[in-house]
This record gives structure tokens, C-alpha cells and sequence, in this order.
């Protein structure tokens, strides 16, 4: 079925006017698909940026946690209080067990398939950390202040290794989150020209074409119309 069949009684001119509208309009539907695309690629990028964003802060909690242990260690070291001596002994336990949580918290932000050698070299630290200094606390239990306080000593490197290791972890995650940052912006603002320009020359090409047809064919045509009027 052709175009002529459907506007039987339609001029040429309306036609070819029709054939233009009908070309931009699926130049704007084609745009408007692209933009909804390129939408969905930036919100994907967005996305990326918010999971390395919690991995982040997920890093930052055993890194948190670390630190409140050690500094649970110091204060049972002092002496002080029964009192004292039994909150000491309750924040070492739960700054423990905040770590264990914090470690499958960020275990449980990996993809499947994701290498966790990071997260497992933290915990491997961390747990010869806490075995190796609970000969301090039982100097601590024993009446030993002295060897509590060297074998506290001796374990900064141990500590210093769980720290750099969570230090890692945050500072891998706050790079990939400020790169996936990036990239949707990239993403955002190279669609966003690729279709201004798209848009431009279309608009230039029709403008053109619509120019050429009123000022040159249709003119031509109309011209020679009257001629084969008179002829005829």
C-alpha cells in the first residue's frame, strides 16, 4: 500500500510535507528512546557508585571496631575498679563481636563470584591478633601487670597490620565509588551532546530540504503547471 493510494486527493506538496512530518517524528521517538537508554546506563553507574558507597562505610565499621578493641585492651590494663575492670571487659567483648558482625556485614556486599582475599586477609589478621593477645588479658587475670603491658607492647604490629588492612579496604572502596562517580558523569554528558548534535543536524537537514523544496521544486512545479494549462 503506497502513499499514494492512502491521499488519493492530497497534492504532492502535502504529501511531501507529511513524509517529513512522519521523518521527524521518528527522529523524535528514536531521541527519546536514546535518552531513556542512556538514562538507565547513568542510574546503573549511580548504583555502582551507592554499593561501593555502603562497602565503604562497611570497611570503615571493622576498621571502627578494631580501634575500640585495642583501646578496650588499654583501659583493662589500668587499674582501676571492680566496677571499671568489668566495663572493660564488657567493651572488649562487644567491640569483638561488632568486628565479627562488621566482617560478614561486608562479606555479604561482595557479588557472587567477587575474590574475597581482602576481607579474609582482615579477618585472618584479626583473629591472630585477639589469640595473640589473650595471653595479656590472662597476665591481666593473673596479677601480672608488667608482662600485660610488654605483651600489649609487642602486639602494636600485630594491630598495626589488622588497621592497614581495613585501611585498604576503605580507601579501595572510596576509589571505586568516586570512580563509578565519574563514569556516570561521563556517561551522562556524552549522551547528552551525542543527541544535541544528533538533534541539530536533523532540524538542519529538514530545514534545508524544506527550504529547497518551497523556494526550488515547488516553484518549478507550480510554473510548470500553468505552462500545461496553457498548452492544454
Amino acid at each position: 500500500m503506497s502513499l499514494k493510494s492512502l491521499l488519493p486527493n492530497v497534492s504532492l506538496k502535502t504529501k511531501t510535507r507529511a513524509v517529513f512530518g512522519l521523518f521527524l517524528l521518528l527522529f523524535v521517538g528514536g531521541a527519546a528512546f536514546a535518552i531513556h537508554e542512556s538514562s538507565a546506563v547513568t542510574r546503573q553507574a549511580e548504583q555502582a557508585k551507592v554499593i561501593w558507597e555502603a562497602r565503604m562505610i562497611g570497611a570503615n565499621e571493622i576498621l571502627g571496631s578494631a580501634r575500640e578493641y585495642r583501646i578496650a585492651e588499654a583501659l583493662r590494663l589500668m587499674p582501676s575498679s571492680p566496677e571499671m575492670t568489668a566495663q572493660a571487659n564488657d567493651d572488649i567483648v562487644e567491640s569483638q563481636a561488632r568486628m565479627e558482625q562488621a566482617v560478614a556485614d561486608y562479606k555479604s556486599m561482595l557479588r557472587a563470584g567477587e575474590p574475597q582475599t581482602e576481607i579474609n586477609k582482615t579477618a585472618e589478621l584479626w583473629s591472630e591478633y585477639v589469640a595473640g593477645n589473650q595471653v595479656m588479658l590472662d597476665y591481666v587475670d593473673g596479677g601480672e601487670p608488667e608482662a600485660a603491658a610488654d605483651r600489649f607492647r609487642n602486639s602494636a604490629s600485630g594491630f598495626y597490620l589488622v588497621t592497614n588492612a581495613a585501611g585498604a579496604l576503605v580507601t579501595d572502596a572510596r576509589a571505586q565509588s568516586e570512580q563509578a562517580y565519574v563514569e556516570s558523569m561521563r556517561i551522562s554528558e556524552r549522551t547528552r551532546m551525542g543527541l544535541i548534535a544528533g538533534v541539530i543536524f536533523a532540524l538542519g537537514v529538514l530545514l534545508i530540504a524544506t527550504v529547497f523544496f518551497e523556494l526550488k521544486v515547488w516553484r518549478e512545479l507550480v510554473r510548470m503547471s500553468g505552462v500545461m494549462q496553457r498548452l492544454a
